[in-house]
């Protein structure tokens, strides 16, 4: 890639991810936004819980959700434009960012608590949501699914549309099957202390036994990866990224139920 192709790229990733999707563009700049609220909160609010503070956990569910969404706007963008105006798209749009606000509602509101969203069957309703919050996301990755295989097929940029397309894919199935795993367990660490305080920095990951939220990091950001592939305009490091994914998916996924870390404190 050469110093003057890059201007173009940056401008067609990020100015014309609006484009895409006007809904999932102005949503994921309010999740932007509300990520940022959580980060200040974190400095004026030290309650913890299982080590870290009760912010932490919707600032990064914000942020991340906001990079999916506008990853969507973005890949919505590469159909033709009767398919991207389509009715099919804009229900899946708006499906997407319901089950979205939903996820994220929940777990603010369990946050403002000092509670957990995630892994809490204290009681009947926090039982009742739990199982809730695994049904939106199962419909948020479906949403994924379905658009990635629909720019797989119509995609006019064709090694970046496939690109695009099977990153979506990916990234949908493997989250899936990991995101199902992890919800049956009780937490996401296997081993160790069951912590974020002696976990690596942002992430949390735990330094002294497995953390099955690696794989699912991985697994989740092929709809990141993928495309940025796809700009190589080559099919074998497109398909070499693919692989690659799936791979770092299994192996950290095997290392963590074994009980392993990632990275030793």
């Amino acid at each position: 890639m050469t110093s003057a192709q890059s201007p173009t790229i940056g401008n067609f990733i990020f100015n014309n991810s609006q484009n895409g999707n006007t809904l999932l563009w102005r949503n994921a700049l309010i999740m932007l936004v509300l990520c940022g609220v959580c980060v200040i909160l974190q400095n004026v609010d030290d309650r913890l819980l299982h080590g870290a503070n009760v912010w932490m956990k919707p600032s990064k569910f914000y942020f991340s959700i906001a990079v999916h969404m506008m990853t969507l706007s973005w890949a919505i963008m590469l159909l033709p434009d009767v398919q991207r105006r389509s009715k099919s798209v804009e229900v899946a749009a708006g499906l997407f960012i319901a089950a979205s606000w939903f996820e994220m509602a929940y777990m603010t509101y369990r946050a403002a608590l000092g509670e957990a969203s995630h892994f809490n069957v204290a009681s009947p309703f926090a039982a009742a949501m739990y199982n809730a919050m695994a049904a939106a996301a199962t419909l948020m990755t479906g949403i994924t699914a379905y658009l990635g295989i629909k720019i797989w097929r119509s995609a006019p940029r064709r090694i970046l549309g496939e690109a695009t397309g099977i990153g979506l894919i990916l990234s949908a199935v493997l989250t899936t099957i990991v995101g199902f795993y992890l919800g049956g367990q009780g937490g996401h660490w296997i081993g160790g202390d069951m912590t974020d305080a002696t976990g690596t920095g942002f992430f949390g990951w735990s330094t002294t036994g497995g953390d099955l939220r690696v794989s699912h990091f991985i697994a989740f950001h092929a709809a990141q990866i993928l495309p940025l592939a796809g700009f190589s305009n080559k099919r074998e490091v497109v398909y070499f990224a693919a692989v690659a994914i799936v791979v770092l998916t299994v192996l950290t996924f095997i290392q963590a139920i074994s009980g392993v870390p990632l990275f030793r404190g």
